[in-house]
This record gives C-alpha cells, sequence and structure tokens, in this order.
C-alpha cells in the first residue's frame, strides 16, 4: 500500500510536538513536581512569613509553570520563521520503501527500519528517526486518509514501535 500526500506546519503544530517532546521526559514531569511543591510550600508558609516571601515563593512556583510553555511557543515561532523548509509545503510518500518526504528540491527517504517509532497525539502524527527528531504531520490536515496512514505504518512497523490508534469512522 502507498499513501501519498502533502502538509504544511503551523506555529501550533510545531509547538505541540515541542511540549509533547518536553512533557514526555523527565525534564517536563520534574518541572511540573517542582512547580507544584513551590505553589504548596506557597500555601502552606501564607501568613506564616512575610507576604514578599510568600509572592515570591508564588512566583517562583508560577515560573516553573510557564517558562517551558512560553519558551516552546517562542521557539516555534522563530523556527518556522528562519527556516523555508519548515514553513513550506512538504510531501511525504508512505510505502513498503519507508517513509520518502519531498521539500521543494530536497528529497530523503527514511526506511522503515530506521523509524525509531511512530506516535499519533490529538493534534500531529510524529515519525520519530532518532528519539529527539520526528517529521511532525498536522493530523487536522491528513484526517481524511488516517486509515490509510495507520494501515502503512501498522503493516512495516513492529507493533512495539507504533503508539496510533485507528480512525473512529
Amino acid at each position: 500500500m502507498r499513501v501519498e500526500f502533502k502538509t504544511q506546519l503551523k506555529r501550533e503544530n510545531l509547538f505541540k510536538f515541542n511540549m509533547y517532546q518536553i512533557y514526555t521526559s523527565f525534564q517536563g514531569i520534574l518541572s511540573i513536581i517542582v512547580a507544584v511543591f513551590v505553589i504548596v510550600v506557597g500555601f502552606y508558609n501564607l501568613g506564616k512569613v512575610t507576604p514578599q516571601k510568600t509572592i515570591l515563593t508564588f512566583a517562583i512556583g508560577l515560573l516553573f509553570l510557564f517558562y517551558l510553555p512560553i519558551t516552546l511557543y517562542r521557539r516555534a515561532e522563530v523556527a518556522l520563521k528562519k527556516n523555508e523548509v519548515l514553513a513550506g509545503e512538504i510531501q511525504y510518500i508512505l510505502s513498503e520503501e519507508g517513509v520518502k518526504v519531498q521539500c521543494g528540491d530536497e528529497e530523503a527517504l527514511l526506511p522503515w527500519e530506521c523509524v525509531y517509532k511512530v506516535v499519533a497525539t490529538k493534534t500531529n502524527i510524529l515519525i520519530y528517526s532518532t528519539r529527539v527528531n520526528a517529521y511532525v504531520i498536522p493530523r487536522k490536515q491528513v484526517e481524511d486518509i488516517y486509515g490509510d496512514i495507520f494501515k502503512v505504518v501498522n503493516e512495516n512497523l513492529e507493533k512495539y514501535r507504533v503508539s496510533m490508534k485507528p480512525h473512529k469512522a
């Protein structure tokens, strides 16, 4: 089976990919734990310490909570402005050979043996070539052929490397 489609990344897609990367890693989980801990300490010390220390405690907690998302949003915005390939139209061909990607004159083939894993989130389909690098396919743009993509991926990859659910009709 062969599936061919074109997509174009938007800031939200890149942002959601970066959020997924961070918050499924140790760094992201730790930042949430630290933020919650600091905010709980702030509530515990409410009235026990000076108002300045209480405000500082809450500010540090909120910083831990919101710093990464704000940074990732800005990073996605800058990446699309600076990188014409990312911002342009990308053509994908999924076949028995692997994942073929074409951007303008550039072309690359990622054989299925080299695909690290494939993950479908609510907003993106991520085809990883390594633990951190992935082709980001905006799910809204391929919703009508999601079932075909699901089928090709599951035919060519071992089940433990696929994290996609079948399309709900």
